[in-house]
């Protein structure tokens, strides 16, 4: 009797929890065209991509992932042949803040970019730059040609 009573119990309260958060469909429909895509490339090269890595264990199960992508994922800069450049891809959102093509995203986001490219909901796609970006609050202000 105990366990059913429980087993209801946890069947109820989420229920009860859903129930009072808040719904966001109207917030969604009035204002979800302009929430936006971004993407980005950059260059970047095995020497700083090993760098960000944690020391591994050859008998680490990630230790043979990493190595596919970087020969030696626990060899640091020194003297190696010459860093073999890679381009980069990112993905992130953001969205239009006003109707002149200002975009508020995530620094991260567009860290170290070469190129910014921003989709909107209508499937348009647009070249972008960026105009500044906080690396503390993790915030970037980037911009598109709305003509």
């Amino acid at each position: 009797m105990f366990r059913s009573f429980i087993l209801a119990l946890s069947l109820l309260v989420p229920l009860q929890v859903a129930a009072q958060l808040p719904d966001f469909t109207e917030l969604v429909e009035k204002h979800g065209a302009a929430v936006v895509n971004i993407s980005t490339t950059q260059t970047t090269n095995r020497n700083a991509l090993s760098q960000q890595l944690p020391q591994l264990d050859e008998n680490d199960p990630f230790y043979e992932f990493f190595r596919r992508f970087i020969p030696n994922p626990n060899q640091g800069p020194g003297p190696n042949p010459a860093p073999r450049g890679f381009q980069a891809q990112s993905l992130g959102s953001g969205f239009i803040i006003s109707a002149d093509g200002y975009i508020l995203t995530n620094a991260h986001v567009i860290d170290s970019a070469e190129e910014v490219t921003v989709r909107l909901t209508d499937k348009r796609e647009f070249k972008a730059k960026v105009i500044g970006a906080d690396r503390r609050t993790d915030v970037a202000l980037i911009k598109i040609d709305a003509g």
